[in-house]
């Protein structure tokens, strides 16, 4: 189906159920890049080659544990605003971290235990020096709260 006035460049096929998808673009990149998170755990990002007319895969990796209770809500992907990390909430009381290097190159994931269990949401909070992530989630008597916490990936 498309809208008027648009017109559909290309199609690519996906073995899996997207349970999240981002744009950023790094630094050492000339355009944004595509994050996508899959049900099962899977990511990869992509990108758009001009020229070749063809996507291009720039990193990929399975970021499932083998302990830890999945989260009852939607799985969530965000990815801080000037592209030093991502943030994945997969599991109940877990943040998984994916640092990027200034080359917007992916790290090694590594879990940082959260107090808050059930987490409805989450943001990256813009114009801070260290990334700091905003937490939407509700507590045992169904009440909603926020937090933040500074993500430090040292």
């Amino acid at each position: 189906m498309f809208v008027e006035g648009t017109a559909e460049q290309f199609s690519l096929n996906l073995y899996g159920r997207v349970a999240s998808c981002q744009l950023y673009r790094p630094t050492s990149e000339s355009k944004d890049l595509l994050f996508v998170l899959t049900e099962r755990c899977q990511f990869f990002v992509l990108s758009y080659d001009m020229e070749a007319s063809q996507v291009v895969t720039k990193a990929t990796g399975n970021v499932s544990d083998n302990t830890g209770r999945q989260n009852e809500n939607r799985k969530i992907g965000i990815v801080d605003p000037r592209c030093r990390l991502v943030g994945l909430h997969l599991y109940q009381g877990l943040l998984k971290v994916i640092p990027i290097d200034s080359r917007g190159s992916m790290k090694d994931a590594f879990n940082v235990r959260l107090e808050e269990i059930r987490v409805v949401d989450m943001a990256f909070l813009y114009g801070y020096t260290t990334p700091t992530l905003c937490l939407l989630y509700e507590d045992n008597k169904d009440c909603r709260h926020i937090k933040t916490y500074e993500v430090d990936v040292k």
